[in-house]
């Protein structure tokens, strides 16, 4: 079973005059984006865009001329797979541009952008997905108790930026909250920067708070050009308010959260292999979280976003790499900042936690019901 490796072996002397941008090409891209180009590329449209080669061998020496992983969640095949694309004539055409990185903790934020050129004039903006530190991990939560995240700002103005800059054609590409970023742009575009995408690439990212955002003439208009793909056990991509003309794909890991990673993702060719749909459980996940959704208050989803704050900032780490090296401690000081939050935002935060099982047990009944789509879109209307 082929994978982003293989793809790159196979396909990496082939031009893109020659044979187009592909699902492929977006995956691998996601998943290369986790390394940290922002060390080696201006974050400034003005600056001139680097051959992609010379700034992943810049990068890769940079870090130690070592194939090594990005954190305890991310594995290392997106440092092999730079060097390796570095030495193949399609990929070495291409330039990078504008590579912009933002991490904060208190609002949490984890975001970053960067823009690869390919040959023909398109610009490819890739958005990174979830890394290894704390508050990317709490921005993530912050998808499913606020309706909006800091990230979606700066991806919105990011689009802006580079549509201005760029005058070709614009792809969007981002795994895991990368992908629902991409999408939240495409759709908060204006309808001029949105004519210009052709392709958005969202590799299982999850939904949003609601189905506002999908309910809207903007997303019909980006719905010919948008691909959602999840692998076939996806819990994040079925999360939230989601699309469902979602494609369900083929992997080599048997758990759904191992496959998330797209090093594990099953390639046929230049396309990701298709599998009939995804599993019970990845529908069961779907359920859920929409029961979850339906059934929170604002008040509440406050309490929970203020108590799970103080708890990451008494930690005192920075990244689960940090955390994995001193567990003791990070859970010493978890447990310090709980006991010391407010009384009733405790409550709050325990009272919201109290039902989960009966609705865990609820979701993986309503899962075998024939349609899962009608039954999660209506408990997303609120």
């Amino acid at each position: 079973m082929a994978n982003s490796r293989d793809y790159i072996i196979e396909y990496g002397n082939v031009t893109f005059e020659d044979y187009p941008f592909t699902e492929a090409d977006a995956l691998t891209l996601a998943q290369i984006f986790y390394m940290p180009y922002e060390k080696v590329i201006s974050p400034s449209f003005d600056a001139q865009p680097v051959n992609f080669s010379d700034a992943s061998i810049e990068l890769f020496n940079m870090m130690g001329g070592k194939y090594q992983k990005l954190g305890l969640m991310i594995p290392k095949d997106a440092s092999k797979n730079i060097m390796l694309m570095s030495s193949r004539k399609r990929f070495s055409a291409m330039k990078i541009a504008a590579v912009e990185e933002l991490l904060e903790q208190n609002p949490a934020v984890q975001y970053a952008a960067g823009t690869f050129l390919l040959p023909d004039g398109t610009a490819v903006i890739v958005f990174r997905g979830t890394d290894d530190t704390l508050a990317g991990w709490k921005e993530d939560l912050d998808i499913f108790i606020r309706k909006g995240i800091p990230s979606y700002g700066y991806a919105d103005e990011y689009l802006k930026k580079a549509a201005e800059k760029f005058d070709g054609n614009i792809i969007l590409c981002g795994h895991s909250k990368g992908g629902n970023v991409a999408l939240h742009a495409a759709i908060k575009c204006s309808k001029e920067i949105r004519a210009r995408i052709s392709g958005i690439y969202n590799f299982d990212g999850p939904g949003f708070h609601n189905s506002s955002v999908l309910n809207t003439a903007a997303y019909d208009e980006i719905k010919p050009v948008y691909h959602h793909f999840v692998p076939y056990g996806s819990m994040i991509g079925m999360m939230l308010a989601h699309d469902y003309d979602y494609t369900a794909c083929a992997n080599k890991m048997p758990i759904g959260l191992l496959q998330h990673d797209l090093g594990q993702w099953v390639l046929n060719g230049s396309e990701l292999e298709r599998v009939q749909d995804t599993d019970r459980l990845s529908k069961a996940t779907d359920i859920l979280f929409a029961n979850i959704c339906n059934s929170v208050d604002p008040d509440t989803c406050r309490a929970v976003d203020e108590l799970v704050s103080d708890v990451i900032a008494g930690i005192g780490k920075i990244t689960l790499t940090d955390f994995s090296k001193m567990p003791f401690d990070a859970v010493k000081g978890a447990i310090t900042a709980y006991k010391a939050a407010a009384p009733e935002l405790r409550e709050q935060a325990s009272s919201a936690l109290h039902g989960i099982t009966k609705k865990i047990a609820e979701a993986a009944k309503s899962a075998k019901l024939p349609d899962i789509s009608s039954i999660t879109s209506l408990l997303y209307a609120n």
